[in-house]
């Protein structure tokens, strides 16, 4: 591969880690605040908080490893 290509590989995985930052944002920590009804129960957002940190995990590794690639590329001859 050239330096173009695996450049172009790292900037990919960054693009993907970032877009799925921004829709699967880390959990944040619950504040006590007042529940409505039509919320959703205990069990619902643990899943939700369970997904959205593996998912953001999952993002941060990626843009980790086109950070690392686009390095990489810069190394190389």
């Amino acid at each position: 591969m050239t330096q173009n290509e695996l450049n172009i590989i790292g900037l990919a995985f960054d693009i993907i880690g970032v877009v799925l930052l921004f829709f699967y944002e880390p959990p944040k920590p619950e504040i006590g605040a007042i529940l409505l009804e039509s919320a959703p129960s205990k069990s619902d957002r643990d899943k939700i908080k369970k997904v959205k940190k593996m998912v953001s995990k999952i993002a941060l590794i990626l843009i980790l490893i086109g950070f690392s690639i686009q390095i990489y590329s810069n190394t190389i001859q």
